[in-house]
């Protein structure tokens, strides 16, 4: 089993990549790596307050490792810092980082140059998969979650801060993904 961590925003596609990879015998799922501002106290993907990813890796019973970025962040720091705890991973034995994305192929492009820079793999459980199946098997598998960011531009502000479930698929318009 590949001594895996695990790109953790809180939401749901990082537990769906937890839940496939949790059922995948070729990976051991070592613990949970997530970026967060320390002046917002604030995953850096979602906003999400890092109480609740501490408490939630808590729960799951995973080591946290935070990639802690200053107020003003740029890439040169983002990746100085990211590459930093991907190091100290791989020094402790860490041979895998695993992500929860599904699309944007320029964004896994740029995760394998940041991985291979410390050579560990990249695993994608998620990748290319049917995201309304994606979104049914979380709904089905009693995981909950709360929308707690939306594009003011493509979705009502009233999505913001309702329950994923199916009524929440049900009411998106034809052109959203249900994964974002």
């Amino acid at each position: 089993m590949k001594p895996t961590y695990l790109s953790w925003s809180g939401g749901k596609d990082a537990t769906l990549a937890l839940d496939s990879l949790k059922n995948n015998p070729q990976y051991h799922i070592a613990g949970l790596l997530t970026t967060a501002n320390d002046h917002y106290g604030r995953v850096s993907m979602h906003g999400l307050r890092m109480e609740l990813v501490e408490e939630q890796a808590e729960k799951l019973g995973l080591p946290l490792e935070v990639v802690r970025l200053p107020k003003e962040v740029d890439y040169d720091i983002y990746e100085h810092e990211t590459q930093r705890s991907m190091n100290k991973l791989k020094s402790e034995g860490i041979e895998a980082i695993a992500y929860g994305d599904i699309f944007l192929e320029d964004l896994k492009k740029y995760r394998e140059q940041m991985l291979s820079a410390c050579d560990l793999d990249g695993v994608y459980p998620l990748w290319k998969q049917d995201t309304r199946d994606l979104s049914n098997y979380f709904i089905h598998q009693g995981y909950r979650s709360k929308v707690i960011v939306v594009n003011g531009t493509k979705l009502e502000d009233a999505f913001a801060g309702r329950e994923y479930d199916e009524r929440f698929l049900n009411d998106l318009p034809a052109e959203i993904d249900p994964c974002g």
